[in-house]
């Protein structure tokens, strides 16, 4: 299962941003809002760590950064720089 990162080279691009869908950018927020929900934060939220398979799952991995607590603001500025990668 590829990372985005490795997806985008195999692709042929070679820059920082990641080309992906409307429904990969919905299920790669769902699934934060489902580590944060249960009280994880991952602290490492990059192109590397977001994975993706043929059936649209989207693992994602690499928590040695992680912590386990709640925080709502932090919540926000997280979901933020994840979308601020997603979309460019």
């Amino acid at each position: 299962m590829p990372s985005l990162r490795c997806r985008e080279i195999e692709r042929g691009g070679d820059c920082p941003q990641v080309s992906i869908s409307v429904e990969e950018r919905k299920a790669f927020i769902s699934a934060l809002k489902g580590l944060h929900k249960a009280g994880v934060r991952h602290h490492d939220s990059r192109a590397d760590n977001l994975l993706i398979d043929s059936r649209g799952q989207v693992p994602i991995i690499d928590l040695d950064c992680a912590d386990f607590t709640f925080d709502e603001e932090k919540f926000e500025e997280v979901l933020e720089c994840l979308t601020e990668l997603l979309e460019g």
